[in-house]
């Protein structure tokens, strides 16, 4: 399977120094993990949800008049993880449902978002791309139970992409550990 994905130019991928030509496009399987945790403030917010609803545009153009191969569904988590809308073709759908996602509070429970990933994404048709994108800008607060989350991802064939919303450089080498 491949994943056509628009990237702003600045953008970049820090895990390696590997490029991929993408020729094809397969179906994509995109679902969003959005911390609303209490560090976040509400211009931060703001920007998160802002930000999704352009990567779900972006993939939708990447794909053009095939975007109806891209299923996307998102989540936010703080102390607990709260569906906001499952998987779905229709990104129009998507987009509303991330503009009135009111934040929720509380502590980065990271691993209960990711779980979320995998029961959405891991049902999906196989041939398909999967992926998880958590925006963040803290640390777990549950970081034993990352490990064998982030096992789970890998078993089932979930890429996770992480982008890092904050000034602290420690969580943002975290974060960048946890997906790379």
């Amino acid at each position: 399977s491949t994943v056509a994905a628009a990237f702003a130019p600045g953008l970049v991928l820090r895990c390696s120094a590997s490029i991929w030509d993408i020729t094809t496009r397969s179906p994509l399987d995109i679902f969003f993990v959005l911390d609303s945790s209490a560090s976040i403030d509400s211009a931060g917010w703001s920007a998160e949800k802002d930000a999704t609803v352009r990567m779900v545009d972006a993939f939708a153009t990447a794909y053009g008049s095939q975007s109806s191969l891209v299923s996307a569904g998102v989540a936010q988590f703080s102390t607990s993880t709260r569906l906001e809308i499952g998987l779905t073709k229709d990104l129009a759908q998507v987009k509303s449902a991330v503009r009135a996602m009111s934040q929720d509070s509380g502590a980065t429970y990271m691993a209960t978002a990711l779980k979320m990933c995998a029961s959405q994404l891991g049902t999906r048709d196989e041939e398909d791309a999967h992926a998880c994108i958590i925006i963040t800008d803290g640390e777990a607060s549950d970081p034993a139970e990352l490990p064998a989350t982030l096992q789970q991802l890998k078993t089932e064939n979930i890429k996770l992409m992480g982008i890092y919303v904050g000034s602290d450089a420690s969580s943002a080498g975290k974060l960048r550990e946890m997906v790379c």
